[in-house]
């Protein structure tokens, strides 16, 4: 319908919860960001430290030269978002975009019946795909994000450890001075670990 020069598009009540499930799953949201990276960038030569080959490079580049199958366990914590100095994605999309083809590969080279742990924290930013400003600061589910992900590459996601960590980091964003209540920035003293699985069903 067009009211008040707007499009507004309703969502018949007959719908059922699975239908708008699936439907908001593969909106055009997630469509931005989920498409494969083919590119591959240059890796220095491997190192070998007794029994261990170390790679240093680009986590998609290094793992593209990795077999299929042949990862036993994995460990990581990806940059989250744009919290430190080394990560700096123009919008929420970027990153997702990076996450989603590194994921890709991990699951392929990951053993059929290994585990993954993955570590991130809903940090608190702005996505900068709507408002650029402070304005746009909230909580990003940055959890959310990556489950979607993982499930939708074909992991089998096994829980969740929450790794509390007793008091916060550092608050150097929380109010920046302000006293007042409304510029009291939330802060975490967790994070996620995720436990993913690579199965055959």
């Amino acid at each position: 319908m067009n009211k008040f020069n707007r499009n507004l598009k309703c969502l018949k009540p007959s719908n059922s919860k699975e239908d708008l499930y699936h439907e908001f799953h593969n909106s055009d949201w997630f469509k931005k960001y989920m498409l494969q990276n083919y590119h591959r960038g240059s890796l220095k030569e491997a190192s070998k430290i007794d029994k261990a080959t170390i790679y240093c490079g680009n986590a998609l580049d290094v793992l593209h030269v990795l077999k299929n199958d042949s990862i036993s366990a994995i460990v990581t914590s990806p940059p989250y978002y744009n919290a430190k100095e080394y990560s700096n994605w123009p919008n929420i999309y970027y990153f997702l975009y990076d996450i989603y083809n590194i994921a890709l590969e991990l699951f392929r080279t990951l053993k059929d019946g290994s585990s993954m742990l993955f570590n991130i924290f809903d940090y608190f930013d702005n996505e900068r795909i709507i408002a650029q400003s402070a304005m746009g600061n909230k909580r990003m589910i940055l959890g959310a994000y990556m489950l979607d992900i993982f499930e939708k590459i074909g992991f089998r996601i096994d829980g969740n450890i929450i790794w509390d960590k007793g008091e916060i980091q550092g608050n150097r964003n929380f109010n920046q001075g302000i006293l007042g209540p409304y510029y009291q920035s939330p802060l975490n003293c967790w994070e996620h670990i995720f436990i993913l699985s690579k199965k055959n069903f």
